[in-house]
């Protein structure tokens, strides 16, 4: 299936004891729909407050489903905030198949928090925005990230290739 989903209030994709997840809120819409335990697998995890356009998630169930319906059933118990947009029977698996992913980072210039860019992060004026487009540039390539992966991780390697990296810059609320 594909979500989307704002990840302001939530403690990340991965389920965990305490913490109000993603993964969580769709195992738990999973098992009222189905009346069977789903774990759910994303091509990624996701951070605390990370949000989310376009993620495909892998479920695997032994019963046969009517997409239209599930569909319609899990937007309707799951928040506001999260939503499937579509789901589809494939052999293509969430996050063995994956082979490119999109972030999108943003950031606002201002001397002040604003309400209205509270999915963003707030950066100085005296930002030298030149500079910053020519660092952005570094970033394209490959690169070995194996000091962002957390201890123990299953991963074969950590390099990994930047295809695109850009910054653009929005003045007078644009």
């Amino acid at each position: 299936m594909i979500v989307q989903y704002n990840g302001r209030n939530y403690c990340g994709f991965e389920k965990q004891k305490n913490s109000k997840t993603i993964q969580g809120e769709l195992n738990k819409a999973l098992f009222t729909a189905t009346k069977k335990e789903v774990s759910t697998i994303a091509s990624g995890r996701t951070d605390t407050g990370v949000s989310a356009y376009c993620q495909p998630v892998h479920f695997d169930i032994d019963q046969p489903i009517n997409q239209a319906k599930l569909l319609r059933s899990l937007n309707g118990l799951l928040p506001d905030d999260i939503k499937i947009v579509s789901i589809a029977p494939t052999t293509i698996h969430a996050c063995t198949s994956a082979k490119k992913k999109t972030y999108i980072y943003k950031m606002y210039i201002s001397n002040q928090e604003l309400p209205l860019y509270s999915d963003a992060l707030r950066i100085s004026p005296e930002l030298n925005f030149k500079a910053m487009k020519k660092f952005v540039n570094l970033l394209k390539g490959k690169h070995d990230f194996a000091g962002f992966q957390s201890s123990g991780s299953p991963t074969k390697t950590t390099v990994r290739t930047i295809y695109n990296a850009r910054s653009e810059e929005r003045r007078g609320g644009k």
